[in-house]
């Protein structure tokens, strides 16, 4: 499995197990050369996978929005600094 992907899914992996509704989060790739993995979420009775899924993702969507904020802000002080 490529490196690229692990990365991604070990950011979904990390957002996900910040809700404290979720139970467990976990992959598997049943092999190195396929590009496939198999996604676990366990939550409590009254929230569905699904819903910690797309609550994870959009708060990491949110998550990097800021940090790309924050960055351009940083780049834009430093250059006006050097101006």
């Amino acid at each position: 499995m490529q490196y690229n992907i692990l990365i991604k899914i070990f950011f979904l992996l990390s957002q996900l197990l910040k809700d404290p509704n979720v139970l467990f989060a976990g992959y598997k790739a049943p092999h190195p050369l396929e590009y496939k993995f198999l996604l676990r979420v366990q939550t409590v009775l009254e929230y569905s996978p699904q819903e910690a899924f797309t609550n994870a993702i959009t708060d990491l969507i949110s998550e990097l929005s800021l940090l790309e904020e924050r960055f351009r802000e940083a780049v834009r002080e430093k250059q006006e600094g050097l101006d």
